[in-house]
């Protein structure tokens, strides 16, 4: 809900994704792209992050006050 910030008229907006992840890795703030052999990085919990566009689609968009 953080990250979505408020429009004029209060609304809020969020995509819910299908992502393909793979193979995932723990990873951290100072890297550049996924290490050899791994597809994501990922914080160990819900947070992953993809490095090709065709990882991931969006399949809703969701918009709420």
């Amino acid at each position: 809900h953080t990250y979505a910030k408020p429009n004029s008229k209060g609304e809020r907006f969020m995509f819910v994704s299908r992502v393909l992840i793979g193979k995932t890795i723990l990873g951290n703030g100072t890297m550049k792209t996924r290490p050899v052999g791994y597809d994501t990085t990922t914080d160990g919990q819900h947070i992953f992050v993809t490095y090709h566009d065709a990882q991931a689609y969006a399949e809703y968009l969701i918009t709420y006050k």
